[in-house]
């Protein structure tokens, strides 16, 4: 497909999608609960250094608001806080990603260019044509979508 359709996944199927990418990629991913998450979807580690994923499966209409970013720009200043055992071995944050079926807020935009130069990772933000020229480079194509949600 050209691009990810919000009616194509539930929630947390895109979540599991955004796992399964990043377990391919050759990180040990852990999907966090769907509830009382922490501010965060995924987290993806290789060696001690860990990432922070936020997947946003929301219409066009529906763009990831500053709230969202701000606490995921939270957690990943202070990792620890999260209580998954595989931070444990994490000694650092080394990028937060936002993976979006739309896009940012004008006010989650402005907070992320205010506080990407003060940060200690890199900050990174990928729209739906983006996921699907990532998994477009993995075994993880549409019809194997329901295999690695399931």
């Amino acid at each position: 497909p050209a691009l990810l359709r919000d009616d194509e996944f539930s929630s947390r199927d895109f979540e599991l999608l955004i796992g399964a990418l990043w377990d391919w990629k050759g990180y040990d991913t852990f999907v966090t609960p769907s509830v009382n998450d922490g501010g965060v979807d995924v987290i993806a580690r290789d060696d001690s250094k860990g990432i922070f994923i936020e997947a946003k499966n929301t219409s066009l209409g529906n763009r990831v608001s500053v709230r969202e970013v701000r606490n995921l720009y939270a957690a990943a200043s202070n990792p620890k806080a999260l209580d998954y055992a595989i931070l444990e071995e994490v000694d650092t944050i080394s990028e937060i990603i936002i993976i979006t079926t739309s896009d940012l807020t004008q006010e989650a935009t402005r907070f992320l260019k205010s506080v990407s130069s003060s940060t200690s990772f890199d900050v990174t933000v990928m729209k739906s044509d983006d996921m699907v020229y990532e998994l477009n480079k993995s075994p993880l194509s549409p019809e194997n979508w329901p295999e690695y949600i399931e």
